[in-house]
């Protein structure tokens, strides 16, 4: 207990979708920020907000919910963290249920 203000401890990021949560490391919450600045702000006018969002649960420990544009623009980010590197555990497996999420039903 004398240590216990030293101890560093890292908590996941959880990414509420609604019906659905998904934990990631901080290592890939900080890949989806480098992503997400990189977005053009023409295109993707959440990204900035979401961004926001990402470092408050980060810095806070809080759940990062999540509404559809944001959805898809952290689709997106996520998609560009995969054209640089090899994704992830935990982005692959957001990257699956975003997918999911988002998928048009078929008429």
């Amino acid at each position: 207990m004398d240590d216990w203000n030293f101890a560093y401890h890292v908590r996941p990021v959880v990414i509420d979708l609604g019906e659905q949560r998904q934990t990631i490391s901080p290592l890939d919450a900080q890949l989806l920020l480098g992503e997400l600045a990189r977005l053009p702000t023409a295109r993707h006018r959440t990204a900035a907000a979401t961004a926001e969002s990402i470092i408050c649960g980060l810095t806070r420990a809080c759940a990062v919910s999540l509404d559809e544009d944001d959805q898809r623009t952290v689709l997106r980010a996520v998609e560009g963290v995969r054209a640089r590197r090899r994704l992830s555990c935990g982005l692959g497996s957001l990257r699956a249920l975003l997918v999911h999420l988002l998928a048009e039903p078929v008429v």
